[in-house]
């Protein structure tokens, strides 16, 4: 996942839970303002990606396997 910062967390409750928070990054790509969530292996369920940009708009390129 490439976006300006990603997250993904998991289960009805996740929302406003700190520790539903499966894998976050801000910055953390190649380019020093992308960020990237890589290799994350999460059990079988439900899970929210949320993707947010620091100005609200632009590209975002989500690949899932």
């Amino acid at each position: 996942m490439s976006a300006q910062l990603g997250s993904l967390r998991r289960g009805a409750d996740a929302c406003g839970d700190d520790a539903a928070e499966v894998a976050c990054d801000d910055d953390g790509g190649a380019a020093g303002n992308e960020s990237q969530l890589r290799e994350v292996l999460v059990e079988p369920g439900t899970y929210w990606l949320f993707v947010d940009g620091f100005r609200g708009d632009g590209q975002t390129q989500i690949d899932l396997e």
